[in-house]
């Protein structure tokens, strides 16, 4: 029977996690995995939910399979049982991860006291590393977020997505009030295709049709030329005179 999930108590756990996150496995802690998994050592701990998070971007909820993810990481089905009691476990467990590394990377940048174009160029940065470094994160929020799931990762991704929302919009007030962006732009729009330009450009370095689509437009393009053009776009549409 699938563990039952008090929504609320995930996603306040998901923010609270956030702001001390500063890389993949220190979030290796929740309600879904067990305490053997907890005694892992974090190399076999990350073999074990990068194995997972590649068959869940892969194959979706419902037809992933976790002989193979045990496979993939090199060990038994029923070791991987004793860490994570169910699939859903393991994919929450995954979700989870993943909401909350995005969350605390973007805090870390939107937080600080530089130029709106300094926080931007940093966040770009933080996008291409990141996507490129766990690139099967990317694909799980593309693949969880665009098909089946949506009862299961909806309070997730909604919570994440109002948490971006609301960090573009207090940045592009600032921005407005301190003159580096134009005041009669609506910051909610403005936020909102910001995001756009931010998500496209994540699914771009690790989703394989939006890479197909990037090589169509610019097979050479370099991770530099993406962030100074991309920022470079959003500065020469939004920023004052």
């Amino acid at each position: 029977m699938p563990t039952q999930i008090n929504e609320d108590v995930f996603v306040a756990e998901a923010k609270e996690k956030a702001a001390g996150f500063t890389s993949f496995m220190q979030i290796v802690d929740s309600k879904w995995c067990t305490e053997q998994f907890r005694n892992l050592s974090e190399q076999k701990a990350l073999r074990i939910l990068e194995s997972a998070a590649a068959e869940f971007a892969n194959h979706g909820y419902e037809h992933a399979n976790t002989n193979r993810v045990a496979e993939n990481a090199g060990i038994s089905v029923g070791s991987l049982f004793n860490y994570f009691p169910t699939k859903e476990n393991l994919f929450r467990h995954i979700v989870y991860t993943g909401s909350t590394l995005i969350m605390g990377q973007m805090k870390s940048v939107i937080d600080g006291d530089k130029s709106i174009w300094q926080r931007l160029e940093d966040l770009l940065w933080r996008v291409v590393e990141s996507s490129q470094a766990m690139p099967q994160l990317v694909q799980l929020y593309h693949e969880v977020t665009s098909t089946g799931n949506r009862a299961m990762v909806a309070p997730v991704a909604t919570d994440l997505e109002g948490y971006t929302a609301n960090s573009y919009k207090q940045l592009i007030i600032a921005a407005q009030q301190s003159g580096e962006v134009r005041a009669e732009l609506d910051p909610t729009l403005t936020a909102f295709l910001i995001d756009n330009i931010i998500i496209t450009l994540q699914y771009s370095l690790a989703c394989d049709y939006y890479m197909m689509r990037l090589d169509l437009y610019n097979s050479e393009v370099t991770n530099e030329q993406l962030v100074a053009d991309s920022l470079s776009f959003i500065k020469n549409a939004i920023g004052a005179e």
